[in-house]
């Protein structure tokens, strides 16, 4: 028997072993259904109506970008950075204040001394 989609116009041959008196079917392509009677002195192929799909909800509203700014750096960095500096400047201190013992130590550290007028 052949049958046609009558949403899409997809056809189909289907054997009538398949399809005994009256019976509803889908089509493959979209998913319609209808009811189809078997061909027979009386019978008329009809349609039945569709029923309206309830309507998908409303898709919320996309989100508007957020202005890129830059994320402030967490305490423990700003101290780690303090950090560094201090030990940074203690050293420094430490070099310019015990220059002569370091010299007597590490002789070619006098080169930088004397560029930084330490030198006796």
């Amino acid at each position: 028997m052949h049958l046609d989609c009558p949403n899409c116009a997809a056809s189909y041959d289907v054997p009538d072993a398949l399809l005994p008196g009256r019976r509803r079917v889908r089509c493959a392509r979209c998913g319609h259904q209808w009811a189809y009677a078997a061909p027979g002195p009386l019978a008329v192929p009809f349609s039945v109506p569709e029923t309206e799909a309830p309507a998908a909800p409303p898709r919320p509203a996309p989100l508007a970008p957020r202005p890129l700014v830059p994320p402030r750096p967490s305490r423990a960095l700003r101290l780690a950075w303090a950090g560094s500096a201090l030990l940074l400047a203690v050293g420094l201190i430490a070099a310019l204040a015990l220059h002569r013992p370091i010299a007597r130590v590490w002789p070619p550290s006098l080169r930088l001394y004397a560029a930084l007028g330490l030198a006796r």
